[in-house]
């Protein structure tokens, strides 16, 4: 057996030094506060018993105060504030000098605690005259009492102690952490700053070796591209010349329709001039300034443009002249269709003076109309060559045009009309809704598939003013000359479209008061004897080539 030099402990007499502790805490033995543990209380009143002058006991009781507190409120403060709490709440009444210095003391010291000093407030005489119920005292207390006794004592540290011990804690395990993330930081510095230098530098000065390579060869190749576009531009000039001359011989009928298709070949070189000129001297202005985006085409929009139309909608596909698809940026760009399409309708359409003469029948029905009221007057949506604006501008009316075709919007923008070259769908949800006066559509709709169709109504209908009116003109398939061999000779074209189907079509998208009109003598040249054939022969043989529905936004009465 392993002895031991502490000798054994007594639990009969550590319990009985303990209880005379208590005891001592409490007052019963004590009741001078000012006096040290254990010494006898002096003959004079202690200071805290109320003086001579002071009211009786019985008068002390009457007055006002507070009987029930708790040792947490009272023990949350410290030094002098701790003392007046207690003095206040206990006894009612501030501490007198000497209370204030002997407990000041014995607390500073250490010779009592908190709760210690409590008791002897609460257990003095002054302090049972007043009989404030003190709450939660008993366990403070007794940790002070155990504190105090010989070897058991060390096993209850005080709070100060174990705030201390805690406070230690964490500043060294802030010092550990802050030491750990210093140490992470310099070390990910180091690693990544060795990345930069022996990878991404030389990486970004390869890539830039060969950027300029690749600047110094698409350079010379638009010097190549421009040089042909000067060549090609004296052999059109020089061309263009001889077909003049030719023109104005008097040749056989043979030549001269060779002659004139040649024309029509030249007219179409000279659109895909026009529009790719401009972009090879952009691209080469901006090979010469290096690592620098191709900048984009000049804006040519006029001022009312900006104020009406808001901002320009995006790109649209150049291969479709009707196409309501809104395609993205980089789709390619062939302008062989266009200049196509372009020499197509100069064939096939009519000259344009033909064509105004024919569209005056119109303007009667946008005359009515206050369009000078509305933000955007009127839009006509795949304006072509641009006869119906032409008509407009003298009519003194506002009107935008808006086509796919950016051979069209060059020849319109070259005659000082105002053009987008844009998609009707996307110009049209592009402006405020109820905010365009009149729509117009000339041979458009047929070029459309049925969910194009829908979408360019329900954006007619969304943009324009109450009472604003929708035209759209169409070939008419009552003349079977029309359905069965004009109408084919526009290979765009996707269907014909009965005066039924189109009535029923803008009324089934909300439109109101609508109506099929159908402009006279535009069914061809009638024989003499045609009065004599049968009234549907008549019908179907020299019925109006085209016809236009006419449809108002609900209600029809509404001046814009």
């Amino acid at each position: 057996m392993v002895e031991t030099p502490i000798a054994e402990v007594d639990l009969e007499s550590l319990r009985e030094k303990l209880r005379d502790e208590l005891r001592h805490l409490s007052g019963v033995e004590a009741l001078d506060p000012y006096a040290p543990p254990g010494n006898p209380p002096p003959a004079d009143p202690a200071p805290c018993d109320p003086p001579a002058d002071s009211p009786s006991a019985v008068e002390q009781d009457q007055l006002p105060g507070l009987w029930k507190v708790s040792y947490k409120e009272i023990a949350q403060e410290s030094g002098q504030h701790f003392i007046e709490k207690a003095y206040q709440l206990l006894l009612h009444r501030p501490p007198d000098p000497a209370g204030m210095s002997f407990y000041g003391n014995a607390l500073r010291s250490g010779k009592m605690s908190k709760a210690e000093v409590l008791a002897h407030l609460r257990f003095s005489l002054e302090g049972r005259t007043r009989g404030v119920r003190l709450t939660g005292l008993w366990g403070p207390l007794l940790a002070a009492a155990l504190r105090k006794i010989p070897v058991l004592g060390r096993m209850f540290p005080s709070a100060d102690q174990v705030q201390t011990w805690i406070a230690e804690e964490r500043h060294t395990l802030q010092g550990c952490l802050e030491n750990h993330v210093a140490r992470a930081v310099d070390e990910l510095r180091r690693e990544w700053t060795g990345f930069l230098k022996d990878v991404v530098v030389p990486r970004l000065e390869a890539l830039e070796g060969r950027t300029e390579a690749m600047q110094d060869q698409t350079l010379h190749a638009l010097k190549r591209l421009d040089a042909l576009h000067n060549d090609t531009h004296n052999a059109l000039k020089g061309l263009d010349e001889r077909l003049q001359t030719l023109l104005a011989k008097d040749l056989p009928g043979h030549l001269r329709e060779h002659a004139q298709a040649i024309a029509l070949l030249r007219q179409a070189v000279a659109d895909q001039q026009r529009l790719a000129g401009p972009w090879l001297r952009g691209q080469d202005e901006a090979m010469q300034t290096p690592f620098t985006a191709p900048p984009t085409p000049p804006d040519r929009m006029a001022s009312w443009e900006a104020s009406t139309a808001g901002s320009v909608p995006p790109a649209v596909d150049p291969h479709n002249s009707a196409s309501t698809h809104v395609p993205t940026s980089s789709a390619p760009f062939d302008p062989h269709l266009d200049a196509l399409y372009t020499a197509l309708e100069d064939a096939f359409r009519g000259t344009s003076e033909a064509i105004q003469e024919r569209l005056r029948f119109y303007l009667p029905y946008v005359r009515t109309l206050p369009l000078d009221l509305a933000p955007v007057p009127l839009v006509d949506a795949g304006c072509g060559r641009g006869e119906w604006l032409h008509l407009l501008r003298q009519e003194g009316i506002a009107a935008v045009g808006v086509d796919t075709n950016p051979l069209m919007v060059a020849r319109c923008r070259e005659q000082g009309l105002h053009v987008l070259h844009s998609d009707v769908v996307s110009y049209l949800r592009s402006v405020a809704p109820g905010s365009v006066g009149a729509i117009t559509a000339f041979q458009l709709i047929e070029h459309l598939d049925l969910s194009d169709l829908v979408a360019f109504l329900d954006a007619a209908y969304e943009s324009l003013v109450p009472g604003g009116m929708l035209l759209c003109e169409t070939p008419n398939p009552e003349n079977l000359m029309v359905s069965a061999y004009y109408f084919h000779f526009d290979p765009t074209h996707r269907r014909p479209i009965p005066p039924p189907v189109a009535r029923f079509l803008l009324e089934s998208r909300g439109f109101a008061c609508v109506e099929v009109v159908r402009p006279p003598g535009s069914g061809g040249e009638v024989p003499s004897d045609a009065a004599t054939w049968h009234p549907l022969l008549q019908k179907a043989l020299f019925a109006a080539a085209d016809y236009a529905v006419i449809a108002r936004k609900a209600p029809c009465d509404h001046s814009l």
